[in-house]
């Protein structure tokens, strides 16, 4: 995966993901990794590791033909105790 370079086209992709995924299928050369976490505030590195840590421990290595991605990040709700959900989408071609 060190050859991936990030491009624009796969992060507007991702942003409509965000917006709405229903109906959004996966086609041939594009994959989608989806990771929700709670947490106090959205710090998109420390979203972007941890979501990095739990695909590698699932499709990463499926992603090693993939030259390109994208990503999109959203904040999904806040809670009453304090604690916020966000959504990292990202989309490799």
């Amino acid at each position: 995966m060190s050859n991936l370079t990030y491009k624009c086209g796969p992060e507007m992709v991702a942003l409509k993901y965000l917006e709405n995924s229903w109906g959004f299928e996966e086609h041939g050369s594009v994959a989608v990794l989806v990771y929700v976490q709670h947490g106090y505030k959205l710090v998109a590195e420390k979203i972007s590791r941890n979501a990095v840590e739990q695909w590698n421990q699932s499709r990463v290595a499926s992603l090693e033909s993939k030259s390109g991605f994208g990503c999109g990040y959203r904040f999904i709700e806040r809670r009453g105790d304090g604690l916020d959900k966000h959504k990292i989408v990202c989309v490799f071609i």
